[in-house]
């Protein structure tokens, strides 16, 4: 039986910048080439191969005169063949605990329409963040999931606003890394506990827990889910003993970011983001009703919550992209006395 996911790759829009398309012609470079995966987070399949490869192109019109002022489509294809494990290893359990005795037709059917497409869906969607990683402001639209020729429910795709945060932090010189691989990122995402299975239990595997949240099947309307997020990621790796401080983390980054051109901005503004924060959490700050939602905010009000939002988000990304390349778990950090 055969299972494929299917993930819509976009060129990004002219409004990012260089860099994302230099980011992107690199992604299409690299798959050109047909990759494989292992079947990851499981008790019912043997690690069978992935294949993941660009299926098709939707190429601009031939009077186009600028390539980049095109939406070019590629859609990549996860592929591979399966085959149902048998009897003993597909159980259900009742509330209970106690054992359901299912049919083997039942159990066909729960293995190949509930349980293997979840886990394809699990692979692919870890691999797609993977690449997120490896090549900046690449983005992911519509996702389908097939069996055979039969399209499966609740294969969709998952949005962020990493984009127009890394973009947000790139006007103030601050650019995330772009010498990442791929096979990289994808070896040290899937070794963190909470991805394929168990729960977080390092700094690392926390950061990346709390990042995943920003990633959901709709964008988001608040002022603070993806902001909380995000800092709940920061202070994972840079915050002791879960106690919140501007002072500490201000420390931190003034260490990670000594001398970079952009060490100032990402001083002076992770102090405006957490105390924009810290108005919201603690109920000091005047808001609108959620039912005038649509209403336009004065533009300081905006800027304040929006900015904080894209440095939070792109902040997190930088960090964790340090994370990958030095292949840590943590950021060590030690007091000195100077005299």
């Amino acid at each position: 039986m055969q299972f494929s996911v299917r993930s819509q790759l976009l060129k990004p829009l002219p409004i990012f910048g260089r860099l994302p398309f230099d980011s992107y012609a690199r992604m299409m470079k690299y798959v050109s080439s047909t990759r494989h995966l292992r079947f990851r987070g499981n008790d019912y399949h043997n690690a069978e191969r992935i294949n993941v490869s660009v299926c098709k192109t939707k190429l601009p019109p031939a009077s186009s005169q600028q390539l980049k002022d095109i939406r070019v489509e590629y859609d990549l294809l996860f592929d591979t063949e399966l085959r149902f494990p048998g009897s003993k290893a597909i159980t259900a359990t009742y509330p209970d605990g106690s054992e359901y005795t299912m049919t083997l037709s039942e159990k066909r059917a729960l293995w190949s329409r509930e349980l293997t497409p979840s886990r394809l869906q699990l692979c692919a969607n870890t691999y797609l963040l993977a690449l997120e990683f490896a090549f900046p402001s690449v983005s992911f639209g519509d996702q389908q999931s097939r069996v055979g020729r039969t399209v499966l429910r609740g294969g969709k795709a998952l949005f962020s606003m990493l984009p127009e945060s890394l973009n947000f932090l790139r006007e103030q010189n601050v650019h995330p890394l772009t010498d990442l691989t791929p096979d990289q990122t994808w070896k040290w995402i899937s070794a963190q506990n909470g991805v394929f299975s168990g729960y977080s239990d390092t700094p690392a595997s926390r950061a990346f827990g709390y990042f995943t949240r920003l990633y959901n099947t709709a964008f988001r309307n608040d002022e603070l889910s993806d902001l909380v997020w995000a800092l709940a990621s920061i202070e994972a790796l840079l915050v002791d003993a879960g106690r919140s401080s501007v002072g500490q983390l201000k420390s931190k980054l003034a260490c990670l970011f000594d001398e970079h051109e952009g060490r100032k901005f990402i001083l002076d503004q992770v102090e405006r983001t957490y105390g924009f924060r810290s108005k919201m959490i603690h109920g000091n700050r005047q808001v609108l009703s959620v039912l005038r939602r649509d209403e336009d905010e004065p533009d300081g009000r905006f800027s304040e919550e929006y900015d904080s939002a894209r440095y939070a988000v792109g902040m997190a990304f930088i960090l964790i992209q340090r994370l990958i390349r030095e292949n840590r778990n943590s950021f060590s950090f030690h007091m000195v006395l100077d005299k």
